[in-house]
């Protein structure tokens, strides 16, 4: 009941107010209409290759590059059959199978299997592999859809009011 009474607060005020948040597209990974500021705002990936245009949450990010030239890289760690709708577009299979492929012939232990969207300078979608060597050192591997198929790919905001 609690949860009921608060949805509808919500609601309330932001009737109310006439402001409700709504996901914004910034275009394509390749050429998005602003940098993203995770700061305030949330983002998502829609792949507009496939006819459900399926929709994916980053579980974190990070920035790298210099003073002058910046990227912010998302990365997804998700189950398999999304990892797959992320990253395997009709050029793609392939990639998504070599990295599966690789991900189960690692014998270390820990290892890790994820996809990652690049926004800047090099924009780039791909699917990762990490891995403890026998040193303990993390060792990674990882494949990219071609860069073709970056047009399918969309960056959507959600930010406060």
């Amino acid at each position: 009941m609690h949860h009921k009474l608060i949805t509808l607060a919500l609601l309330a005020c932001c009737a109310a107010t006439g402001q409700a948040a709504t996901w914004q597209s910034l275009g394509p990974i390749k050429n998005p209409s602003a940098y993203p500021n995770t700061q305030s705002c949330q983002y998502r990936i829609v792949n507009n290759f496939w006819s459900d245009k399926p929709v994916f949450y980053p579980t974190s990010h990070r920035f790298y590059g210099t003073s002058t030239s910046r990227s912010v890289q998302f990365v997804f760690a998700i189950d398999v059959s999304s990892l797959r709708s992320l990253v395997s577009n009709s050029v793609a299979l392939s990639r998504f199978k070599s990295a599966i492929d690789n991900y189960n012939n690692q014998l270390a232990s820990p290892k890790s299997l994820y996809g990652t969207v690049t926004i800047g300078d090099a924009p780039r979608v791909g699917i990762e592999v990490s891995y403890a060597d026998w040193q303990g050192l993390i060792q990674g591997n990882g494949w990219s859809v071609h860069a073709d198929e970056l047009k399918y790919y969309e960056l959507q905001e959600l930010c406060s009011q």
